[in-house]
C-alpha cells in the first residue's frame, strides 16, 4: 500500500515561514518614529511661531525706540527754542518801541533789528516752529492762549481776544509757549 499523506504545498509553507521574526517589534519602532516625527514637526512649527513673534517684537521695539528718539529730539529742540524766545521778544519790543516813538520812521538801526528778527523767524521756521499770533476778535482757545487779563468791550464779543500781549509759539502740534492775551468778558 502506498502511504497517502498529504503534504501542504510548498508555497503555503514558505508564506508562513516568511513572517518576519519580531514584526511586532518593527511595528513598534515605526510607530515610535512616526510619533517622534510628529513631535519634531510640532516643535518646528512652535519654533517658527516663536521666530515670527520675536521678529515682530523686535520691530515693535525698534519703532518705540525711534518714536522715543524723535520725542527726545523734539523736547530738546522745544527747550532750545523756549530759551531763545526772550531774544525774539526783545527784538519785537525794540521795533515796536522805536516805531511808537518815531512815528514809524526808520533808520539803519531799526532796519538792522527788523532784518535780524526776520532772519531769526525764518531760521526757527525751518525747524517747524510757528508763531501763534491771534487777531483781535478771534476766539479764545485755552490750548494755545493764556488769558492774562479779562476786560469788557463794546466792540468785541464775550470770550474773544481783545489784544495780544505776547506772541506764542508751537513746534508742529506741540505748544512751546502760549500766546498771552487779554480776553473780553462781559459783565
Amino acid at each position: 500500500m502506498t502511504d497517502k499523506t498529504v503534504t501542504p504545498p510548498l508555497k503555503a509553507q514558505k508564506a508562513s515561514s516568511l513572517k518576519p521574526k519580531g514584526s511586532a517589534d518593527l511595528q513598534g519602532k515605526i510607530t515610535k518614529l512616526e510619533q517622534s516625527l510628529d513631535e519634531k514637526s510640532k516643535e518646528i512649527t512652535e519654533l517658527k511661531d516663536d521666530k515670527i513673534r520675536t521678529l515682530a517684537e523686535m520691530q515693535n521695539i525698534q519703532s518705540r525706540h525711534h518714536t522715543k528718539l524723535q520725542e527726545a529730539h523734539q523736547y530738546s529742540l522745544r527747550k532750545f527754542i523756549e530759551d531763545l524766545l526772550p531774544i525774539l521778544d526783545s527784538l519785537d519790543t525794540g521795533i515796536d518801541t522805536w516805531s511808537a516813538h518815531n512815528d514809524g520812521q526808520s533808520n539803519d538801526t531799526m532796519e538792522g533789528m527788523k532784518v535780524t528778527r526776520d532772519l531769526f523767524l525764518s531760521t526757527i521756521k525751518r525747524y517747524d516752529v510757528e508763531v501763534i499770533n491771534p487777531n483781535a476778535g478771534d476766539d479764545f482757545n485755552p490750548q494755545w492762549h493764556e488769558a492774562i487779563s479779562m476786560q469788557s468791550s463794546d466792540t468785541i464779543e464775550n470770550n474773544k481776544i481783545i489784544t495780544v500781549a505776547q506772541k506764542g509759539y508751537q513746534i508742529k502740534d506741540r505748544l512751546v509757549r502760549a500766546a498771552k492775551v487779554v480776553v473780553c468778558q462781559t459783565e
